[in-house]
């Protein structure tokens, strides 16, 4: 069954593979020096699908594993200064925040010594261009970084494909062109961003769903010591039925950093986001190979799933910062407020009908516990049609992209949401959830009618 390259969040790309190698950009002279002027491709994103515009940006610093250049704009209206400058060099290269697993390394250096080198395959210099310009907006939506794959081919290769390439490894970088920017936030994008650029094709002929990647690249973002997605996290608290996990496009960051912090602390560190990147297993299976190489045990993804409702659950409302099992994050991780129940169960019999999506859940609160006769049924009742699309979220505003074309749209793109789909229930304290498993209905938009009942 073949596989889809991804643009970060949700789109399809349909790329040719190559496997990086392993050289340090250390040990190559770089190209560019403090002051250089370089023009790079860049997408237009004022459209959709994006068009390209040329950019004029200034070197503002040259590091072991990376070149900093500002847009010209950005750097005449003195939107960036040589303090913000200065201090993105020293995150990237130098010193890492003391919610870092490593407070001593930048992010690239410690990044890199968890996912791999830069790749190099494109050219003798692997150092990253961190490139800071103006992506503008698109119908009032603001975009904040994105990883092009393309720019991993030649620019004839590219252009096969109506695209441009820069021929080096490039991250972009969205900022305020007419006032403040802010060095941390920019900082924890460039680290979602550089994971998938470390992850893209490091294995041949194999490309991650994109739930998964983002969930990683999350996972990235926290290994760093940053724990910008807050307000995502506090989003999924106030509807956790009607936000996915496991999509065939959609993602939703507050799932994604709470399902990586899960994984932390149920499987010990980041070795099991090594183990997924370096094992070609896909999505689900590739979460079920990296529990049993750190467990002993098998367990399927449905299981592992209905641990993880139960992680956000008890750790909701409680002011406990996660992933809990490392000490560096205690002041600085995530905290998962009241989960919003969407119902309380007072009095028996109990009847209730709503609606799920794909891999989410509904928690119902009880008054007092449930007598030990008490019958619980979940009875589907049928699908609704797809919803209006949701609601963007906002860490790196990935980017809703092109339409999948003819020659790859096979069932591999849905392949996470054609599995017959089941709704079930389990106790937690106090409470009881609902949730579903697998999303036959087609799409991650599609909502599962379902009707609650509970006798004594």
């Amino acid at each position: 069954m073949s596989l889809i390259s991804k643009l970060c969040f949700a789109t399809a790309v349909w790329l040719q593979v190559f496997l990086p190698t392993t050289s340090s950009a250390s040990n190559v002279l770089p190209r560019y020096a403090v002051g250089d002027l370089e023009e790079f491709w860049a997408w237009d994103l004022t459209v959709m699908p994006p068009g390209f515009r040329r950019v004029e940006a200034r070197a503002t610093s040259v590091g072991q594993s990376s070149y900093v250049f500002v847009e010209n704009a950005a750097w005449e209206s003195g939107a960036i200064d040589f303090g913000f400058a200065s201090d993105l060099y020293n995150r990237l290269e130098q010193q890492g925040l003391p919610s870092s697993l490593n407070p001593e390394k930048g992010i690239l250096p410690l990044q890199q010594s968890i996912f791999g080198p830069l790749p190099d395959r494109i050219n003798t210099d692997p150092r990253v261009v961190i490139l800071l310009l103006g992506l503008g907006e698109f119908n009032g939506h603001r975009f904040g970084g994105y990883f092009n794959p393309f720019d991993q081919m030649t620019e004839p290769e590219a252009q096969n494909y109506q695209q441009h390439s820069n021929e080096v490894n490039v991250i972009y970088l969205g900022i305020n062109l007419d006032g403040a920017n802010d060095t941390h936030q920019v900082a924890s994008i460039i680290t979602h961003e550089l994971q998938h650029l470390l992850s893209h094709n490091r294995i041949p002929n194999f490309h991650q769903a994109p739930w998964l990647s983002e969930a990683s690249a999350e996972a990235a973002m926290m290994f760093s010591g940053y724990f910008t997605d807050q307000k995502a996290v506090e989003r999924y608290a106030e509807k956790t039925w009607g936000i996915p996990l496991v999509t065939s496009a959609y993602v939703h960051y507050g799932a994604s950093a709470l399902f990586a912090a899960f994984l932390v602390d149920k499987l010990g560190g980041y070795g099991a986001f090594d183990d997924m990147m370096h094992a070609a297993i896909p999505s689900r299976e590739a979460v079920e190979y990296a529990h049993y190489v750190r467990t002993g045990r098998n367990t399927s993804f449905d299981a592992i799933f209905s641990e993880f409702i139960t992680y956000v659950y008890v750790n909701s409302n409680t002011h406990q910062s996660l992933p809990n099992t490392w000490q560096h994050s205690i002041n600085d991780g995530y905290r998962i407020p009241n989960l919003t129940k969407v119902a309380t169960i007072r009095t028996l019999p109990f009847n209730y009908s709503g609606s799920l999506r794909p891999y989410s859940f509904a928690v119902f609160e009880l008054e007092r516990a449930l007598p030990p006769n008490a019958r619980v049924s979940v009875e589907i009742l049928a699908p609704s049609p797809p919803l209006a699309e949701l609601p963007p979220t906002v860490l790196s505003a990935e980017l809703p992209l092109t339409e999948i074309p003819p020659e790859v749209a096979d069932e591999s793109i849905l392949k996470d949401c054609k599995d017959d789909v089941q709704i079930l229930w389990k106790p937690l304290p106090n409470a009881i959830a609902v949730y579903s498993i697998g999303c036959k209905f087609g799409d991650n938009r599609s909502q599962l009618r379902y009707k609650l009942t509970i006798r004594d």
